[in-house]
């Protein structure tokens, strides 16, 4: 997945083969239902991949390197090998 909630969401899935007591891995923070979101990015305040640009106005739906997958991020997470230097 490209959308960091999306990657969030599966980091945080318990792994078969972890050792036993191993922590999870938690999306931070929690989920404030009295804000009225208009604009920007609901995850951006518990995102660690977000921009000041998340914040204001609706994402364009666009499709990453993964075809018929599509996301609608400013700053998606990319897999490592295509990660600039």
């Amino acid at each position: 997945p490209t959308h960091p909630y999306a990657h969030g969401l599966l980091g945080s899935i318990p792994r078969l083969d972890a050792p036993r007591g191993e922590p999870l891995n938690p999306i931070r923070g929690s989920i404030n239902d009295k804000i009225a979101w208009a604009d920007g990015c609901a995850f951006a305040p518990r995102c660690d991949h977000y921009t000041m640009e998340c914040l204001t106005g609706t994402p364009e739906l666009t499709e990453p390197r993964t075809a018929g997958h599509q996301v609608r991020c400013v700053n998606p997470v990319l897999p490592k090998a295509e990660v600039p230097a």
